[in-house]
């Protein structure tokens, strides 16, 4: 599609200073015109479009969400893996004959997809399982998660930011697994959190946050 510059003469009646104005609004129109006709919607958004088609996914939402839940850069740099499909399992990476088989690291009869990485394999599971027990414990209710919470995070009005975070880490402690070929544990999980809950506090004693913080 060619962009439509129809219209962007400058009328001879005006002023030199209203041509200078005129030049500088229609300098950001060009712009703006060719940032339309030029831009494409990335590959991944749509191949998750097409896969959750009953679902409304608000990428805007999900790629501000692991900056409002968290100031800690790895677990940030993780979910921006996920959200742009590129983290590296056993399916990819068999079709590049890296790895000599695309099933389950830890399920060895399934193929390693990521959605049965993170979501559907028995071991990934018990995480999901024992987080949810975990978070009843400290009277916080964790709604039953299905793939797209997990991949994405989820809109809950009560301690979202905590609850988000927490999904995030968890997909790390599991990924993690995977890469050191072991079997994703929970006391592991909640020793990550820990980690990261101190450096955040740290992060927000230095900065005069810790009523935020303390809020999370």
């Amino acid at each position: 599609q060619q962009p439509d510059f129809a219209g962007f003469r400058i009328p001879d009646s005006v002023t030199w200073v209203d041509q200078v104005e005129h030049c500088k609004l229609k300098q950001k129109s060009v712009y703006t015109e060719l940032l339309t006709c030029f831009s494409t919607t990335p590959t991944v958004q749509i191949n998750f479009t097409k896969k959750y088609p009953s679902h409304d996914l608000d990428w805007e939402k999900m790629y501000l969400l692991p900056f409002e839940v968290t100031i800690d850069s790895q677990t940030r740099w993780f979910q921006y893996k996920i959200l742009h499909n590129i983290l590296y399992i056993n399916k990819s990476l068999a079709k590049m004959q890296i790895v000599g088989t695309a099933n389950c690291t830890f399920y060895h009869s399934e193929v390693e997809s990521l959605e049965h990485l993170l979501v559907s394999c028995v071991f990934s599971h018990r995480i999901w399982v024992c987080l949810s027990t975990w978070l009843q414990t400290l009277d916080i209710s964790l709604p039953s998660l299905n793939e797209i919470d997990i991949f994405f995070g989820i809109q809950s009005k009560v301690h979202w930011q905590l609850i988000n975070h927490l999904i995030i880490i968890a997909k790390q402690t599991i990924y993690h697994a995977r890469v050191k070929d072991i079997l994703p544990s929970f006391e592991v999980f909640k020793s990550r959190v820990a980690s990261i809950a101190k450096i955040e506090g740290t992060v927000a004693k230095s900065r005069g946050k810790l009523e935020i913080y303390y809020q999370k």
